[in-house]
């Protein structure tokens, strides 16, 4: 398994939430706590910028997530995390009667929709068809109008030295790079696949 530590940034590339992933979790915008939402709900999903950052170990990811935080704090940059990251972050956590008890009533207030294997069929059908077809004029000035002004955020000159320690430090190892080499070929074979299907 590939871990790594990602930031969300705002459209104009402040960032304002670091994290520690692992598969897909770094393009997860649900469940979090409540001044990330705020922020998602402000400028949209679609208009959030991820940066990841692959590595070695989850110690080492931990570690990287922690020192990310504090130079961000050091920067002056507010952040939606509650917590200084690391291993003593909120990994593992568990919620108090209390909390569950609000959490087990308010998923009995939502409606369960089953959907059926002929919607599934229609909605993949519609997939399909939409392939391939280019955006139109107004969507592309849509894109383009939100990437006006991005500025991308610039690590200081001491994490940028730090994160080339670890990755150099990563890469000399025989072992992670035939592990790296294996993952990657994995993942191209099943692209090929599905590209093929």
């Amino acid at each position: 398994m590939m871990f790594y530590t990602y930031s969300h940034h705002k459209p104009d590339g402040t960032p304002f939430y670091i994290g520690k992933g692992c598969r897909k979790r770094s393009f997860v915008y649900h469940k979090r706590n409540t001044r990330y939402n705020r922020t998602v709900e402000k400028y949209g999903k679609e208009n959030i910028v991820v940066r990841i950052y692959e590595c070695a170990t989850e110690a080492e990811a931990f570690a990287l997530e922690k020192l990310q935080i504090m130079q961000c704090k050091v920067d002056g940059i507010d952040l939606a995390n509650y917590a200084e990251g690391g291993v003593g972050g909120t990994t593992g956590h568990k919620p108090g009667p209390e909390t569950r008890a609000k959490l087990s009533a308010a998923q009995l207030k939502i409606k369960r929709v089953r959907i059926t294997p002929q919607c599934q069929a229609a909605g993949l059908q519609a997939l399909r068809k939409r392939k391939g077809i280019p955006k139109s004029a107004e969507h592309r000035a849509r894109i383009a109008a939100a990437h006006v002004g991005v500025v991308t955020y610039v690590a200081s000159e001491e994490t940028r030295k730090k994160m080339s320690d670890t990755h150099k430090r990563r890469y000399q190892d025989p072992a992670v790079r035939a592990k790296q080499s294996a993952l990657l070929k994995e993942i191209w074979k099943k692209r090929k696949f599905a590209h093929e299907g």
